[in-house]
C-alpha cells in the first residue's frame, strides 16, 4: 500500500453545512472517528456518483490523522474515478494527492447530503442533529445494507 500520509500533510475540509452532523456522530456520540465518517460519506457519494462542491468550509482534518484502515477505500476511489485518473505512479506526487482529495471532499459532501436526506431527515432541524436520538448507527447500517442489496435491472 502506498503511504503518502506519513510524509505529506495537507488539510482535508468538511463543509460548514454538515459540521453539526460530524460533531454529533464523532464527538458527542463517539460512533466514528472523523476520518471514518468522512470516508463513509465519500464512499456513499462515490457509489451514487454524487459530488458536490463545498460552498463554505467548516473545520479541517489533517491528512496525517487519516486512519490507515480508511486508506484502501480512498485509494480505490482515486484510482477508479475517471476525472481523477487511475495512474498509480501519480500517488508519489504531492500535488496530485492534494488535488485528488479535493474530489474526495466533493464525494464526501455528496454522501453527507444523501445521508442527511435519506437517513437523518427527521432527526435534522435544518441546522443541527438531534443529540438525544440513540440509533444513528443502526440507521446508517440499515441504509448501507439496503443500498448494498438493491437489485439493479
Amino acid at each position: 500500500m502506498i503511504d503518502f500520509y506519513l510524509s505529506d500533510n495537507f488539510p482535508i475540509w468538511k463543509s460548514k453545512k454538515y459540521e453539526n452532523i460530524y460533531d454529533v456522530l464523532v464527538n458527542k456520540k463517539h460512533l466514528f472517528k472523523m476520518s471514518e465518517l468522512f470516508t463513509l460519506c465519500a464512499t456513499i457519494g462515490f457509489k451514487n456518483g454524487t459530488k458536490l462542491p463545498i460552498v463554505k468550509r467548516g473545520t479541517e482534518m489533517r491528512s496525517e490523522h487519516f486512519r490507515k484502515d480508511c486508506l484502501p477505500v480512498v485509494y480505490s476511489m482515486i484510482v477508479n474515478d475517471p476525472c481523477i485518473g487511475g495512474d498509480i505512479d501519480k500517488f508519489e506526487d504531492y500535488e496530485f494527492i492534494k488535488s485528488a482529495f479535493k474530489k474526495i471532499e466533493e464525494y464526501a459532501e455528496g454522501g453527507m447530503q444523501i445521508l442527511h436526506q435519506e437517513v437523518f431527515e427527521d432527526k435534522w432541524d435544518g441546522s443541527s442533529l438531534d443529540e438525544e436520538y440513540d440509533e444513528y448507527e443502526i440507521d446508517i447500517l440499515r441504509y448501507v445494507y439496503d443500498e448494498q442489496n438493491k437489485e439493479i435491472f
